[in-house]
């Protein structure tokens, strides 16, 4: 079960809030906060080509700030983390 590790709120250009959940397999102990850098999160989507391919990749980058180097976040399990974006109460 997945339980929840980190979250980062931050908001985007046009006063929305979102809150990014940093969730780890078996993990345990209460979520700490963390501070966003600028910008918080972005995705980049490579939409070469999109209309003639049937697959659309994309990828995201988290930015956070602070003296913790968050070690425990590198894992060789490639599903020990799970991140979540949310949107008021709703996972996007």
């Amino acid at each position: 079960m997945y339980n929840l590790k980190y979250t980062v709120p931050f908001m985007d250009i046009d006063g929305n809030n979102y809150t990014i959940q940093i969730l780890e397999e078996g993990g345990s102990g209460s979520p700490v906060e963390l501070t966003g850098g600028n910008p918080s999160f972005t995705v980049d989507v490579n939409d070469e080509d999109f209309l003639y391919t049937p697959t659309r990749f994309s990828g995201a980058t988290l930015k956070v700030v602070g003296s913790d180097y968050l070690q425990t976040l590198f894992s060789t399990d490639y599903q020990k983390f799970k991140v979540n974006l949310i949107k008021g109460s709703t996972i996007i």
